[in-house]
């Protein structure tokens, strides 16, 4: 745009007409010539004034003009990773072949190395430097179906498809292997998918593997993981627990309390315990987080130790069977020795069933129990 602009003092500050000063500008782009300051000094003194205004009229000689911009044409998406798709698929111009897991795997070098130095120098430097029989470079330490999705990413910079069954095993072997060949953004993605894949199968495994390969945010979904609460219906009565403490006290406990959740058998978060006794699975509990047994009524205690005996047998925990062997030991008598020799021999308790036959083989004992049957 061009304009042609005047700069005039306000005519009330100005005594006389002729002391008018005109300023302008042909260029259109800002003063030509600017006044001097003491030419405007002067002109306030003759006033007697210490300050003036200036007014600023703008003529505009020419206006925009805006034309109609032609339509831009419709480009398509980039579809190079089609295309490098394509040339892996096909095998096309391949120079190095990896042996994985007994798997032969074509590939392009100039690929790869731009993809990671590290896979430059650690897959490729055999190749380079003749270790290599008939030009195949062997790859230890990572399965075919993961060096199979690594090389996918390495064309195509995206995963296949997996299936559901095998996707968690192939994602935390893909992981070592990224982690190893240096390709961070592939790294962060496995961690990801990981972390969404967590159960109580995998969950230890995956947190070991977590610490090893220094995958902080997959730890920490591990642990979190681990330390939700553990929702358990028994006989009617709900118990809350930690999964971290369950796992760690017995695997046996993790995997058969808390598979519901995995097999889908869970209703509403809630996984139900068959064959236990709420009064024994609260002592169960009770152990697991302290490493000893609650006090417990003297009417109940031999029932509820019967009944705890089969859930440590069941669960794995040595020492809490050892324990109510020891218990039970004590309180036999003429009511319930048959009963816990036949439990002794079911769960292979050969100190209490020792206890028991030595109760029995006292004569007073087996008469009273021969009485108390009616013979």
């Amino acid at each position: 745009m061009r304009a042609l602009f005047f700069i005039n003092f306000k005519p009330g500050l100005i005594s006389r007409p002729e002391m008018q000063h005109e300023f302008t500008s042909h260029s259109g782009w800002g003063h030509s010539k600017f006044e001097q300051r003491a030419v405007l000094a002067s002109l306030l003194r003759r006033r007697s004034a210490d300050q003036f205004i200036v007014k600023c009229d703008i003529i505009v000689l020419n206006g925009f003009r805006v034309e109609e911009e032609a339509a831009s044409a419709t480009i398509p998406p980039s579809d190079l990773h089609k295309h490098l798709g394509d040339l892996l698929q096909s095998g096309r111009g391949t120079d190095v072949v990896f042996e994985v897991g007994g798997e032969a795997f074509a590939a392009h070098r100039c690929v790869l190395a731009a993809r990671s130095p590290v896979i430059s120098a650690d897959l490729l430097g055999a190749a380079i430097d003749g270790a290599t029989a008939a030009g195949v470079v062997r790859v230890d330490g990572v399965e075919p179906r993961a060096f199979r999705a690594l090389l996918r990413y390495a064309y195509i910079d995206s995963l296949p498809e997996m299936d559901k069954e095998e996707e968690d095993a192939i994602l935390r072997n893909l992981l070592v292997a990224v982690d190893r060949y240096g390709l961070q953004r592939l790294k962060l993605i496995c961690e990801d998918k990981v972390c969404k894949l967590l159960n109580v199968a995998t969950v230890e495994i995956t947190l070991a593997l977590a610490e090893q390969h220094h995958c902080d945010r997959l730890k920490e979904a591990c642990l979190q993981f681990l330390g939700a609460p553990a929702n358990l219906r028994v006989g009617g009565e709900a118990f809350a627990a930690h999964r971290c403490v369950l796992a760690a006290q017995s695997p046996v406990i993790s995997a058969d309390l808390l598979s519901a959740e995995i097999d889908g058998a869970a209703v509403a978060g809630v996984v139900r315990v068959d064959g236990v006794d709420p009064r024994a699975f609260r002592a169960l509990l009770r152990y697991a987080y302290t490493d000893s047994l609650p006090e417990m009524d003297n009417e109940e205690e031999d029932a509820i130790l019967r009944n705890l005996l089969v859930a440590a047998d069941r669960y794995g925990l040595q020492r809490l069977k050892l324990i109510c062997e020891d218990k039970l030991c004590w309180l036999l008598n003429v009511a319930t020795v048959e009963i816990t020799l036949a439990l002794a021999e079911q769960h292979h308790c050969d100190r209490l069933k020792e206890a028991c036959l030595q109760f029995l083989g006292a004569p007073a004992n087996l008469r009273a129990v021969m009485g108390a049957r009616g013979q």
